[in-house]
């Protein structure tokens, strides 16, 4: 057995990675942050490890390392997509229970976060295997009215880290609301004008998932220096 880590994180993109572990690091201390490394050990004690998205980069992320280091605790973070319709952007979100589009559940470990102040304890949490719009989150809610976020990696997040034995929790926050969705002239534009518009939102979306990261990196960072 290799090293021993108190928690690791898991995080899907580098559009998520960088922001919560820089501003982690900057709370925390005791770490460094390199711009082209996926894998961040912060003071032997926290290990943050960009997954990639979907099913199988989780399988090949968590099955590449779980042979090399222990772990007390896996934590899914990143971004969310809102579903619940009160939720607001920026919103950090502690789930009980982690479905997939299968209906299969799996029962998270909250015993880490649950007296965080900042985190929003919730009932259930969806994983799909494809973005979702905002007409797709209003037929989840239906189905599913316990549901307040969705995203395409924490079941098998969940899921792997069951078959390794390990304890897993949900950290996400939101980075949009239910009702958010790209304006229809943009979706009906065409050449030049359509690529420019998408460009726009994309950039507005990146903008708003970069700050609602940092918020939930800093939570983190301060939460667990507490003595």
């Amino acid at each position: 057995m290799g090293s021993c880590f108190k928690i690791v994180f898991l995080i899907p993109t580098e559009l998520e990675f960088r922001p919560i572990v820089r501003a982690f690091c900057k709370a925390y201390g005791g770490g460094g942050f390199s711009r082209e490394a996926s894998v961040i050990d912060v003071a032997g004690r926290f290990l943050f490890v960009r997954c990639g998205i979907g099913k199988r980069s989780v399988k090949r992320s968590i099955r590449s390392f779980a042979t090399k280091l222990c772990a007390d605790l896996i934590v899914s973070a990143g971004c969310a997509g809102a579903v619940h319709p009160g939720l607001l952007r920026g919103t950090i979100l502690l789930p009980e229970t982690v479905v997939n589009d299968h209906e299969q559940k799996i029962t998270l470990a909250l015993e880490a976060f649950a007296d965080m102040p900042a985190a929003v304890r919730c009932s259930a949490f969806l994983s799909l295997q494809k973005p979702a719009d905002r007409e797709a989150k209003r037929a989840f809610r239906k189905r599913h009215p316990d549901v307040w976020a969705l995203d395409m990696e924490s079941f098998w997040i969940a899921r792997e880290a069951a078959a390794i034995q390990t304890p897993c929790a949900l950290l996400r926050v939101t980075a949009d609301t239910a009702e958010e969705r790209i304006p229809g002239w943009v979706l009906c534009a065409d050449g030049f004008y359509h690529r420019f518009t998408n460009l726009f939102f994309g950039l507005l979306y990146r903008i708003r998932a970069k700050k609602a990261c940092r918020t939930l990196g800093k939570t983190l960072g301060c939460w667990l220096k507490r003595p």
